[in-house]
């Protein structure tokens, strides 16, 4: 999606596991291609990004697009093959 995209999507990947768990993500963004800023807070719970989106559905991995205007147009886990969070991306972004 951010290479079709781009420049119309901003992805950010923010991680808010525990301070146990950063290792191994460190380890999952460096054997992938993640070309986009990348978060990792390490404060588990205690992070306040993480108490921001808790309420909104669908678990985790959480995806949430936000319009330029700020408002949450989506959040959820993707969909199957992230066919919900593509759509989304696309009607936003103002591509099909």
């Amino acid at each position: 999606m951010q290479e079709s995209l781009s420049p119309d999507l901003l992805v950010i990947s923010i991680d808010t596991d525990e301070p146990s768990a950063v290792p191994a993500a460190r380890k999952v963004v460096a054997s992938h291609e993640m070309p986009w800023p990348k978060v990792m807070s390490g404060k588990g719970l205690n992070d306040p990004l993480w108490m921001a989106f808790q309420g909104l559905e669908g678990g985790l991995p959480l995806y949430v697009v936000i319009d330029r205007q700020g408002t949450i147009r989506y959040s959820g886990s993707g969909g199957e093959n992230l066919a919900e969070l593509r759509a989304t991306v696309g009607k936003y972004a103002g591509k099909p």
